[in-house]
């Protein structure tokens, strides 16, 4: 992991990542099947790690539908590249209840789309020929395939024949929902339309096809700064939507949720960003609850590297506290795993955020404490057990967060009982401070809730140990490059102390 952010991409070639994922293999194979898919030098995606894991059901009746051998998986993957921005095309990442949850990029413009073509034709013919093969799968007849599909795209739409190829891995995935978190209906940039997205095709080509798009906008890494300014105030800090990019609103295409229809969703505008994170997360834990009809769930931002990753990270730790996901994983295992997984493999630019104070991967776990209550878990409440003088309970904060906890996920720790908030108002940008009363109780800490704590602890441990006193005066991978060291001594391929590993894919 030492390399990953000096070369820019885990595609290139580097030992210590390739051991970093060979563990992550290693620890998804205790509870699932692992595929791995080739993506040698980038050939499939230049941002994405240099193999491709896909996990599933080991139990038949609990796989989640799709192809299970690398070679379809790299044939569909090929085809529907050209689809997104960045070619950061659909990954099913985590399996549940015979779905899959996946993640991506948005939707390229034709523009993108042209010029992806042009590069995806020059790294093709370089490959094939210097007849390089790769250490899972021969990518040649891939290549091959690219150079033709790039020669004859100019006869025909780009745009239609890529879109199509994504809706066919949708579909082959088994996806119903889509979450777009953009603020924008298409990103503008220079003057120009950088990126589409799936809520303003014009031909309706997803509606079309069965797929369900719910934009759910949610602030962009940029105003995550505001956060790490202050993040015990992270309950009263309400993003700006009036600036003229925000022209996306908040549409839910799909029947809401039982579990989120008390919240009031026509006020989104006013919630903070944690209630609004906290909201969101329970729209999404609500579409994966349906067992009688299980429909895939597709996650994606922009780029999908920074508020995707905390919504895949939040959705998996969330079902691995309720044993749903990952169950044989200890917090440090499942830690490991969430890091080098859902962040490092999918390229999340740690130095650049930290050299800003876009603390999104931090805010990721931080969050952790607050999505603790039980009606954030898919899995029953446990039935309390028989005990005629039982133990008082732990009592948690108001806020569900310890101030040592959060003070250890920056380095400039403000206290919030001196805290400025006029001060800080004329820095922030797009956000602004309200002030509420806490709407949270006490609670004794459930299984759920001690395992999520022991996962921020972990975290902001392991801040706090590898964050230096200026980001921008170190090497550029100076948080990934010390996770190894750090946690390495306390994670086992076998998860738990108990747990039996395979490293057969």
């Amino acid at each position: 992991m030492e390399h990953f952010y000096a070369s820019a991409t885990p595609a290139a070639p580097c030992p210590v990542v390739d051991a970093a994922l060979e563990t992550a293999e290693r620890l998804a194979a205790v509870d699932y099947e692992v595929v791995r898919v080739a993506n040698p030098g980038g050939i499939l995606c230049g941002t994405y790690a240099a193999r491709v894991l896909i996990l599933n059901a080991r139990a038949a009746d609990a796989r989640a539908p799709g192809p299970t051998d690398s070679a379809t998986l790299q044939a569909l993957f090929f085809k529907a590249r050209q689809a997104r921005v960045r070619g950061r095309f659909v990954v099913p990442v985590i399996p549940f209840r015979g779905r899959f949850i996946c993640r991506s990029s948005t939707l390229a413009s034709k523009k993108e789309a042209l010029g992806q073509t042009v590069l995806f034709t020059a790294k093709s013919s370089l490959r094939f020929a210097s007849a390089v093969a790769t250490p899972v799968d021969d990518a040649s007849e891939l290549e091959v395939e690219g150079a033709t599909a790039s020669r004859t795209a100019a006869t025909g739409d780009i745009v239609d024949r890529a879109r199509e190829a994504d809706i066919a891995l949708l579909k082959a995935l088994g996806v119903r929902y889509v979450c777009d978190l953009m603020v924008e209906g298409r990103k503008v940039k220079w003057g120009m339309f950088v990126c589409s997205s799936e809520k303003v095709d014009s031909f309706q080509r997803y509606q079309r096809a069965g797929i369900s798009i719910n934009a759910i906008p949610y602030p962009g890494v940029e105003h995550f700064a505001a956060f790490a300014a202050a993040p015990e105030a992270a309950d009263e800090l309400v993003f700006d939507w009036s600036h003229a990019e925000c022209n996306s609103v908040l549409a839910l295409d799909a029947p809401l949720p039982g579990r989120a229809a008390h919240l009031s969703w026509q006020h989104y505008q006013s919630w903070s960003l944690v209630t609004m994170t906290e909201s969101y997360l329970l729209f999404m834990l609500g579409l994966l609850d349906d067992r009688h009809e299980p429909a895939g769930l597709l996650v994606h931002c922009i780029s999908g590297w920074d508020r995707t990753p905390l919504f895949i990270s939040l959705l998996r730790l969330s079902l691995w506290a309720d044993g749903l996901a990952h169950a044989s994983l200890s917090p440090q295992a499942i830690l490991y795993f969430t890091l080098v997984y859902d962040w490092m493999a999918f390229s999340h630019k740690l130095r650049d955020r930290a050299s800003r104070h876009e603390d999104i991967l931090p805010f990721c776990f931080f969050m952790l404490p607050r999505i603790a209550a039980q009606h954030f878990a898919l899995a029953p409440a446990p039935a309390p057990a028989a005990d005629p003088e039982p133990a008082a309970p732990v009592p948690v904060p108001a806020d569900l967060q310890s101030p040592a906890a959060a003070s250890r996920l920056r380095s400039h720790s403000v206290e919030h009982n001196t805290l400025d908030l006029a001060a800080l108002q004329s820095s922030l940008g797009s956000w602004q401070y309200v002030t509420r009363e806490s709407e949270r109780g006490n609670e004794a800490l459930s299984l759920r809730a001690t395992k999520l704590q022991a996962v921020c602890d972990l975290f902001a441990d392991l801040h706090a140990a590898t964050t230096p006193t200026s980001a921008a005066s170190t090497p550029s991978n100076w948080f990934f490059g010390s996770i190894v060291d750090w946690l390495s001594p306390s994670v086992s391929p076998r998860g738990s102390a108990s747990a039996s590993a395979s490293t057969s894919a």
